[in-house]
C-alpha cells in the first residue's frame, strides 16, 4: 500500500465524516455512524482515526490547507492585493447561500459545547491567530508594494477583516439577515476598506 493510495483513503474516510457531522451535528455523531457511512470495516477506519474529535480536527485542517492554497492561487493570478482580498470577499459572499447547511454549523456546535474546555478553545485560539497573522501578512504585502497607505496598523486590519467575514459567516448561518441586506453589507465593508486601506487618488 502506497502512501499516495493510505492519503487518498485518508481525505475519503475525512470526506465521509464531514458528510455525517454536517447532517447528525458533531453531539450526535459516532465512529459507528462514520464507519456505516463509509463502507469500510471498523478496523479500516480506525487506522487513520481513532474519535470523532481527531476526525473533526484534521477536517479543520483540510480546510485551512485549502484556503491557503487558495489565497496563494489567488496572489499569483492577480495583479494587486487589493484584487485578492475583495475577491475573497466576493467568493465567500458566494457561498453564505448554503451556510445553514455547512461545516460551519458543526464547528460553532463543537465551539458552543466545549468552550469551557481550555485545551479545546486553545486549538481554536490557535486558528484564530493564524488566520488574522494570515490577513495581517496579506495587508503588509500590500504596504510593501505601495499599493496601501504606509502609516497602518496591518494587525488591526487583519482582525477587522477577518471578524468581518466570520461575523458574516454567523448571520447566514442563524438566518439574521436577508440575503439583499447582506450584499449591501459586503459592498459597504468593501468600501470602508478602501478608504482604509487605498491611498487617495490625487485630481
Amino acid at each position: 500500500m502506497t502512501d499516495a493510495y493510505k492519503e487518498k483513503k485518508r481525505l475519503e474516510v475525512l470526506e465521509t465524516a464531514e458528510k455525517v457531522f454536517i447532517r447528525k451535528g458533531y453531539q450526535h455523531t459516532t465512529m459507528t455512524d462514520i464507519v456505516q457511512a463509509s463502507g469500510w470495516s471498523r478496523g479500516a477506519v480506525y487506522t487513520y482515526y481513532p474519535n470523532t474529535e481527531t476526525m473533526f480536527q484534521a477536517i479543520l485542517a483540510e480546510k485551512d490547507k485549502g484556503f491557503e492554497s487558495y489565497m496563494e492561487h489567488m496572489l499569483s493570478t492577480n495583479t494587486s492585493v487589493w484584487q485578492v482580498l475583495t475577491a475573497y470577499i466576493d467568493q465567500s459572499s458566494e457561498q453564505l447561500h448554503t451556510a445553514s447547511s455547512s461545516f460551519g454549523t458543526v464547528v460553532y456546535e463543537y465551539l458552543l459545547m466545549h468552550w469551557r474546555d481550555e485545551e479545546k478553545m486553545n486549538f481554536f485560539k490557535d486558528r484564530v491567530l493564524w488566520a488574522t497573522a494570515y490577513f495581517k501578512g496579506l495587508i503588509e504585502q500590500g504596504i510593501r508594494k505601495k499599493e496601501f497607505k504606509q502609516d497602518l496598523n496591518s494587525e488591526a486590519i487583519g482582525n477587522i477583516y477577518f471578524l468581518h467575514q466570520d461575523g458574516m459567516y454567523l448571520q447566514a448561518m442563524v438566518g439574521a439577515v436577508p440575503w439583499e441586506k447582506m450584499k449591501e453589507q459586503e459592498e459597504l465593508f468593501k468600501e470602508m476598506l478602501s478608504g482604509i486601506l487605498l491611498p487617495a487618488v490625487k485630481s
